[in-house]
């Protein structure tokens, strides 16, 4: 459903991923990559980068 909407040239792709996790293995930079080859219109954005713990 996601790649009908990335695919159009004019649209920017933020792939989203926890900070905590592997950045290699990430669905959404592998999915943004398929849609995106060159990396023009994507942005990626890294959350959770502090972790609480108590």
């Amino acid at each position: 459903m996601i790649m009908s909407y990335i695919k159009v040239p004019s649209c920017l792709i933020l792939a989203v991923t926890p900070a905590n996790s592997d950045l290699a293995n990430s669905d959404a930079l592998q999915i943004a990559g398929n849609a995106d080859p060159d990396g023009y219109r994507t942005i990626g954005v890294i959350t959770k980068v502090q972790m609480q713990y108590t």
